[in-house]
């Protein structure tokens, strides 16, 4: 079972926040596919470098994605 973490990086918020549609299709895929995936919005946070991180450590991807 291949976990995968994909990043959400945009965090462009004008006028008005885009929603992560392309990033849960691929998650979806994944699992469809018998893994396990994650979305980590960046847009979601003040400070994400440290909430990616903290993302990192306790998932522990085996691949990781950017969108």
């Amino acid at each position: 079972m291949t976990r995968v973490l994909i990043v959400v990086a945009n965090r462009e918020d004008f006028p008005e926040p885009a929603f992560p549609v392309g990033a849960l299709y691929v998650a979806a895929a994944v699992e469809a596919a018998g893994g396990v995936a994650r979305v980590f919005d960046a847009g979601a946070y003040r400070r994400p470098l440290p909430a990616l991180r903290g993302a990192l450590a306790s998932f522990r991807p085996a691949v990781v994605g950017l969108s």
